[in-house]
């Protein structure tokens, strides 16, 4: 069963990889794939990390529950299965997905602290804000530090 899975998720690993080449291939492209590839791209200020690092990131990333070291202390599966290029690679592709997740619900807690504001629920307005940091903003910028020290090590 376990072969299965492991075939499975090999295959999958091909088909991401053959679907990336495509979508970077001349005029098959559009302007959304642009987008989102130029998003997903570490931006000049983030590379050094130093602006994650004063946000309390690798703090926020230690008790991380998606893999935090605290959690994988505890005996859940990392993020990150190896070291290997293959590994790094499937980790960048995992953390572009989950980060697109997140930012789609940072959006709708956002359209919900708007609701609350202009119904005039200031403590609802709260808690939403408090609640999208936690759970949208702060796992956003811990996948955008890790990936871009991915990126740094897989090109070793």
């Amino acid at each position: 069963m376990e072969s299965m899975w492991l075939k499975m998720t090999e295959k999958e690993s091909e088909l991401e990889t053959e679907l990336r080449k495509k979508n970077t291939s001349g005029s098959s492209r559009n302007s959304w794939n642009s987008f989102w590839d130029s998003y997903f791209q570490p931006q000049h200020f983030e590379k050094s990390g130093e602006i994650y690092k004063a946000l309390g990131v690798k703090l926020f990333s230690k008790y991380w529950i998606n893999g935090g070291s605290y959690w994988v202390a505890k005996g859940q599966s990392p993020m990150v299965k190896g070291r290997k290029k293959e590994d790094l690679e499937s980790y960048i592709v995992k953390t572009r997905h989950l980060e697109g997740i997140h930012l789609a619900f940072l959006q709708v807690y956002s359209a919900i602290t708007a609701i609350c504001l202009v119904s005039e629920t200031y403590t609802a307005a709260a808690i939403s804000v408090g609640a999208n940091v936690a759970v949208n903003l702060y796992p956003i910028m811990s996948m955008r530090y890790n990936r871009n020290r991915t990126i740094k090590l897989s090109k070793r």
